[in-house]
């Protein structure tokens, strides 16, 4: 018998199958079962649109058919005893005679899964027929996760369409804490199976597994046939892996066990994760909320890379940060998968992110500082205000943030109390030395550089009319009436919103043109504190995310900053950085209790 080369099948889901019992010589009725078998699988991918087997012709076989083989000397005995094979080389698709039907051993069940696989069995010529499909469009070697995973993918499309009743999951599952890509063995291969389908599913293909005609149009050659992939993906494996991690459970990340339970509120705890390429890793984190007040948690990833991507209980947090309200003496556990995927998928790199776990109690900050100043400085949101995109704020601008048309009186209002700020200290049972009185005392007299600059500010931004948020920070430090004589941490953010205002919405902050500004303790004897500024045209940086949870009136977010001194002191001009974490309620005053 002889293989003629060069013959391809054409027209091929109207041509017949012939199937023929190579050993044993008489396999009927495996022959019949696998050449019907076959003829469905051939007119179903041929009406998906995939492209003819490659399969020889063989001398003496019926000529204008789709030629098969039952041959166990080629399947069963094997060292691995496969049950179905497809040469590459040959072209040649064979099948054994023992495994056209299921049987699973007595006392099992469907939930079992050695009876899920056997039920697979007799569709094993459906994965075979997708191999020889696939070297119609690759003729050299593919990698495993892409061939044998597909292939899987086809025999459970295959099967959920014409067999529902069965319980078929084929072959392996596997971890997705290790690269996509790079599957250790074989078995690892055959059983990325499941991302296979289910993306096809997620992208609305036909019968979950259409779109792999695009897959294998391309060019699967470099990269372990990772470029290929993210080029036939719409959005790439940067949009569609973690969509799709997003909806599986944790378990295939290989989840670690973690615990949040501090003794009071604001607090932070950090739980350093590694994260390989393409790939994602589990934290499951259970946290108790203290006291007799609620909390909210909120998730974040330092230091956060446009590579990875934040899934907390099956929600996808594109910034990446996340906030969830929690009741006073509250316990739950949350599911946190971090997904490493690069724009490009093969220029991802494993990272060791650190996943930051913060309890607020929805008016508070936890600012981190170095530089000219440094330290942790937990303190209240002052207020959050925010106005519809594009609407712009045409009065009432103050502290680099937007307020309602009435909070300019306000304002001014407040710093009328300045000089009474003594009188009241001491009703309300304060001790005031004779320098604390002489501070505020100067307040009143709007001889401090503090009240002067906020004077400047409020007059520079009244009438500006660009900006469409803000949001300040005050640190509360110990001594009560620090933190109005400049020796706490301040910090002022103004600027537009790139997103819409509603319920659910998430985004990034546009803060050109707009403000920044830090006050802090002293850094040196010149002044009792320094004004550090970011705005256009200064050094530094800034950039931020905001987060409108659900229907609550709560905001929450992050500012990241490298801020200048406004002006050099002893002949240079300090610096210092900030990473602040707020939640807020919106609304003037809505936290200054």
């Amino acid at each position: 018998m002889s293989v003629e080369s060069g013959a391809v099948a054409q027209g091929w889901s109207g041509a017949p199958w012939y199937v023929h019992c190579s050993d044993p010589p008489d396999c009927a009725p495996a022959d019949e079962v696998y050449q019907q078998t076959l003829a469905d699988a051939g007119r179903w991918l041929d009406g998906l649109g995939f492209g003819p087997p490659e399969l020889a012709q063989v001398e003496g076989w019926p000529e204008g058919a789709l030629h098969a083989a039952v041959s166990d000397a080629e399947t069963i005995n094997r060292e691995k005893e496969p049950i179905g094979i497809y040469s590459r080389s040959t072209r040649r698709l064979y099948l054994s005679s023992e495994h056209f039907f299921a049987m699973g051993a007595p006392g099992q069940s469907h939930e079992d899964p050695a009876y899920s696989l056997a039920e697979s069995l007799p569709l094993v010529p459906v994965h075979e027929l997708f191999h020889a499909v696939q070297r119609g469009y690759q003729p050299a070697n593919v990698p495993l996760w892409i061939t044998e995973g597909t292939a899987n993918a086809v025999l459970k499309a295959y099967q959920e369409q014409f067999q529902p009743e069965l319980q078929v999951a084929p072959a392996f599952d596997r971890s997705y804490a290790i690269p996509l890509h790079k599957p250790p063995n074989e078995s690892v291969a055959y059983a990325t199976w499941r991302f296979w389908f289910e993306l096809g599913q997620q992208l609305g293909s036909p019968a979950g597994i259409g779109y792999l005609h695009d897959v294998f149009n391309e060019d699967l050659s470099s990269n372990e046939g990772l470029d290929g992939v993210d080029r036939a993906l719409p959005g790439g494996l940067a949009t569609q892996l973690p969509r799709l991690f997003a909806s599986w459970p944790i378990t295939p990340f290989e989840p670690e066990t973690h615990r949040a339970a501090p003794p009071q509120i604001p607090a932070t705890n950090r739980f350093p994760l590694e994260v390989k390429e393409v790939a994602g890793k589990g934290a499951a984190v259970t946290v108790v909320v203290p006291g007799d007040e609620g909390a909210l948690v909120h998730f974040s990833l330092e230091p956060g890379h446009p590579d990875l991507h934040l899934i907390v209980d099956g929600e996808l947090h594109p910034q990446p940060v996340a906030a969830y309200e929690m009741a006073a003496g509250g316990d739950r556990t949350f599911n946190v998968v971090v997904v490493n995927v690069a724009g490009k998928a093969s220029d991802s790199k494993p990272r060791n992110p650190t996943l930051k776990v913060m309890l607020l109690d929805g008016c508070n900050f936890l600012a981190e500082v170095s530089g000219d100043i440094s330290g942790n400085f937990p303190g209240q949101v002052a207020y959050y205000n925010a106005f519809e995109d594009g609407q712009g704020v045409e009065t009432g601008l103050a502290m680099g943030t937007g307020v309602d048309p009435g909070m300019h009186d306000q304002l001014q209002g407040l710093m009328g109390m300045a000089g009474n700020l003594a009188e009241m200290a001491e009703r309300m049972g304060y001790q005031l030395d004779e320098d604390t009185k002489r501070k505020l005392q100067s307040a009143a007299d709007q001889e401090t550089q503090a009240v002067e600059e906020a004077k400047e500010w409020e007059q520079e931004l009244l009438h500006s009319g660009t900006d469409t948020f803000g949001v300040t920070l005050q640190s509360a430090p110990h001594g009560g009436m620090a933190a109005l004589l400049g020796a706490g941490f301040n910090m002022g953010i103004s600027g537009e919103h790139s997103i819409p205002q509603g319920p659910g919405l998430a985004g990034a902050i546009d803060l050109q043109p707009s403000m920044v500004y830090a006050h802090g303790p002293l850094v040196d004897g010149n002044s009792e504190a320094v004004k550090f500024v970011w705005e256009p045209g200064e050094p530094g940086y800034v950039n931020a995310t905001l987060t409108k949870p659900g229907e609550l009136p709560i905001v929450y977010g992050v500012v990241n900053a490298e801020l200048h001194a406004e002006r050099s002191y002893d002949g240079r001009r300090p610096k210092i950085n900030v990473k602040a974490t707020f939640a807020a309620l919106q609304g003037f005053e809505s936290c200054m209790r």
